[in-house]
């Protein structure tokens, strides 16, 4: 009975230890070496589906809970002003340290209109603004 408890004991930590392993890594700028924040961590399988996420500390640091399935992995990094990062995940190389480089994209040209009269229910709201004339008579 000892002998039978003493066995599985083992196999149960041995289990919960193979699961709590973290993928770990810092991520800095490629310029000046200098630690990114905020910057969101994702873990996609090889579909694309998301995993496990995480955001990076103050100092660039994260930690993100490998999932069940640890085949055809995949790290994307991304957060504003900076290129995506994207790389197959490789389990050798822990802790990592992901190098971001700088980039912007253009944005399409966005439009705001707003209306001159609204009724909702028992009230009505004007846009004063919208009833103004130009002072010189044009």
């Amino acid at each position: 009975m000892k002998l039978l408890f003493a066995l599985l004991l083992v196999a149960t930590i041995s289990v919960g230890s193979f699961a709590a392993n973290p993928v770990t890594g810092t991520v800095i700028q490629a310029s000046d070496q200098s630690p990114i924040s905020g910057a969101n961590v994702l873990l996609k399988n090889a579909e694309g589906k998301l995993l496990a996420y995480g955001v990076t500390d103050a100092n660039g640091r994260f930690s993100i809970m490998l999932p069940s399935t640890r085949e055809n992995l995949t790290i994307h990094v991304t957060i504003m002003g900076y290129r995506t990062y994207s790389a197959p995940l490789t389990l050798d190389s822990n802790p990592l340290v992901i190098r971001m480089e700088e980039g912007s994209f253009q944005l399409k040209e966005v439009t705001v209109k707003a209306d001159r009269i609204r009724e909702s229910g028992d009230t009505i709201t004007y846009n004063v603004g919208s009833f103004a004339k130009n002072r010189t008579g044009a």
